[in-house]
Order: structure tokens, then C-alpha cells, then sequence
């Protein structure tokens, strides 16, 4: 039935995956969306959705795997993903989210992905995504700038936000490489620009 339908509307898998990823359970198409940026406890993510997960034990292999979270009937955030117990526990110097700033955390777990883990889990999530959006607010996001580097050499849209008109006029290299480009200066206002940056990139392309 589906098939018959998309068939009627001149839709096929192929122009469904050029626009976006073909859902599975409707009509309609989706967009991947990768959040690439510094990552902190309670950092900005969560302005726009909560993408905390308490991923421990074998939930973890959904991280490796390639998970994919619904922030509405059309677009998915595709990471990344980290893990948290709002206690900072995963969050030591350099560990993207996902190491252990000390021997254990509080739920007593040891394990924890590698730098080597995080690099590949990203770089396959930027893949197989469709547009990349970026808050940039530190000049030492040295990973943020890597991933934009590796979605720019795959032709991905990139979508900057920056925190200071000085910060963006500094990093005017990526940003002439960039879809589109603004300034927002509060975390209260980064969720109303996210949504408002999509929007135009749907409209648009």
C-alpha cells in the first residue's frame, strides 16, 4: 500500500533517500541531524532535546551501533551520543562524554569507550547524516572542527551557530564553508534557532 501511494505522489526510495531517510512507518521523509559541538555536563543539547543517555552494560552497543533519537515526525538527531549520571562522572578532561574522570562512577562501572570508539562512532554517525548543526561557544572545540572538516569533504550542509559575532569573524574559514551561519549569545535562545535554521534548510532544499 505504501509503495502504491508513493507511487501516486511520483515518489520513489531513490528521490525518498535523496531528500532525506525514507520512514519506515509513514509517508513521509526524515532528516538526520548530527549535533556537532563541545560537549559538557547539562551543556547546550539540552536546550534542544535531552540527549543524556544512561547507556551502561549492553545498552552501550546501541551507541556503537548507530542509534538515532525522534525530535519530531520528521527529523532525528543522530548524536552524538554520550553518557551521564548528571553527576559529571563521564565527563573528564578530553573524554567527550563517554570516558571516566575517575576510577568508577557511582552506578560502580569501569567500562567506557575508547578515544578510537568515539572517533569512529562519530564520524559513522556525520555519515549518515544529512545536515550537520554546530554551536560553537569555545575556540578549543578542536573535535567539532574535525567533524566539520570530515562532513564538508562528504558535500553534508553545515549550519553554524555561534555564540559572539567576534568568535564567528575569527572562524570565518568554516563559516564561508557553511549553509548558513548566526550568532545566538543565550543557551535559552539556541532550541528557537535550531528549529528555525532547519526549517529554512528544508524550505530550501
Amino acid at each position: 500500500m505504501k509503495d502504491k501511494i508513493n507511487d501516486f505522489l511520483g515518489f520513489n526510495p531513490e528521490t525518498l533517500n535523496a531528500l532525506g531517510q525514507n520512514d519506515e512507518f509513514e509517508n513521509s521523509y526524515v532528516i538526520n541531524v548530527y549535533l556537532a559541538g563541545k560537549i559538557e555536563p547539562n551543556g547546550w543539547r539540552q536546550k534542544i532535546i535531552d540527549i543524556r543517555n544512561n547507556f551502561f552494560g549492553d545498552e552501550k552497543n546501541k551507541i556503537r551501533n548507530g542509534i538515532t533519537i525522534k525530535y519530531n515526525d520528521h527529523i532525528n538527531i543522530t548524536g552524538p551520543f554520550f553518557l551521564s549520571c548528571d553527576h559529571s562522572c563521564y565527563h573528564g578532561n578530553n573524554s567527550h562524554g563517554v570516558g571516566l574522570n575517575s576510577y568508577n562512577d557511582c552506578y560502580g562501572l569501569t567500562d567506557h569507550f575508547s578515544e578510537d570508539e568515539v572517533k569512529e562512532i562519530c564520524l559513522k554517525q556525520i555519515k549518515k547524516s544529512d545536515v550537520i548543526f554546530a554551536y560553537i561557544n569555545d575556540d578549543t572545540c578542536y573535535g567539532t572542527l574535525y567533524e566539520l572538516g570530515y562532513a564538508s569533504a562528504l558535500n553534508k550542509p553545515i549550519l553554524l551557530l555561534f555564540d559572539s559575532n567576534k568568535r564567528r569573524n575569527n572562524m570565518w574559514f568554516i563559516t564561508n564553508g557553511a549553509k548558513m551561519a548566526r550568532v545566538q549569545d543565550k543557551y535559552t535562545g539556541i532550541k528557537e534557532d535550531f528549529d528555525d535554521m532547519i526549517e529554512y534548510y528544508e524550505k530550501f532544499n
